[in-house]
């Protein structure tokens, strides 16, 4: 059940048990406050918003500057700590997203989220890749723990269903802000690596062109021609070769029926992976196995 806060930090919370939806703190610190170590649940994803001051942070041995409206979104068992140098005043909101049950197999759909389960597989991907993450000057996760903490501190009808609505909203935009952060300060060669090794790891996913922008930061415009530059392929194309090499593997060293392989490297039916098969490779996936 969710709940109003019972100690000196302002703490909303989903409930008490350890697979709840989310946790959300205000960190107060002076000069008197401790400054312990800090290591990210396994099965959270952890963002910190500084709200005033600045922080000084080593997370897994690499130096960090967290300056006033930037938000820092952290992995699971990342460790943090502080640099005794840095200023003894600052206010933290401290935001921690439980994703254990999304991550479980046999889960399709998250519990309390709206997210699709596969879509909230690519944003982990992401976040896991650019661990830890830094967006500067980043103003929509205070506006949004504030919606928060307003529809929990009212109760009205509908609440758990707006503050899940609300979380799911900060997920995905601070996804897309990683995306466009990350576009700006690295090459399209090495964005293009990032998306390549999602779109591998994903192949069942129905992607669609917007979506894969979104992963390196461009619009759809920017991004198909800078992928037709630099692999010859439209994104889907390119996507559909990915998909009917990892076919050509299955096909050659499994006995997976044709049908499992087509859904697990993304056609929506067998007919229309056959067709696609055809096409690229000028065999049917069932004489291609004869062949083989």
């Amino acid at each position: 059940m969710l709940k109003e806060p019972t100690n000196t930090d302002n703490q909303i919370s989903s409930g008490n048990h350890p697979t709840d939806p989310f946790f959300i703190r205000t960190l107060n610190f002076n000069a008197a406050s401790e400054r312990p170590v800090y290591v990210v649940n396994d099965h959270e994803i952890t963002m910190f918003h500084l709200i005033s001051g600045n922080i000084e942070w080593i997370i897994d041995n690499q130096y960090f500057t967290i300056l006033p409206n930037d938000l820092l979104v952290v992995y699971p068992k990342s460790t943090i700590s502080w640099v005794e140098s840095s200023l003894d005043i600052c206010t933290i909101y401290e935001i921690r997203i439980n994703v254990e049950s999304l991550l479980a197999p046999h889960i399709h759909k998250p519990l309390w989220s709206g997210i699709h389960h596969a879509e909230f597989n690519v944003i982990l991907n992401l976040f896991k890749h650019y661990n830890p993450a830094i967006i500067p000057e980043c103003k929509f996760p205070a506006e949004i723990v504030s919606k928060i903490m307003k529809e929990i501190a009212n109760e009205e009808l509908g609440f758990k269903t707006r503050t899940y609505a609300l979380v799911d909203e900060l997920i995905i935009s601070t996804a897309r802000c990683i995306g466009k952060s990350s576009a700006r300060n690295t090459d399209f060669k090495e964005q293009f690596l990032i998306l390549d090794k999602m779109l591998r790891n994903n192949l069942s996913h129905q992607w669609t062109v917007a979506e894969m922008a979104g992963i390196v930061g461009f619009g759809i415009t920017s991004f198909t021609d800078k992928v037709k530059n630099h692999s010859g392929f439209s994104p889907l194309n390119y996507l559909i070769s990915l998909r009917i090499t990892e076919a050509i593997k299955l096909i050659k060293n499994t006995d997976i029926s044709m049908t499992h392989i087509a859904l697990r490297t993304g056609f929506y039916s067998s007919q229309h992976f056959s067709s696609t098969f055809k096409k690229v490779t000028g065999l049917s996936p069932k004489d291609f196995r004869k062949k083989d």
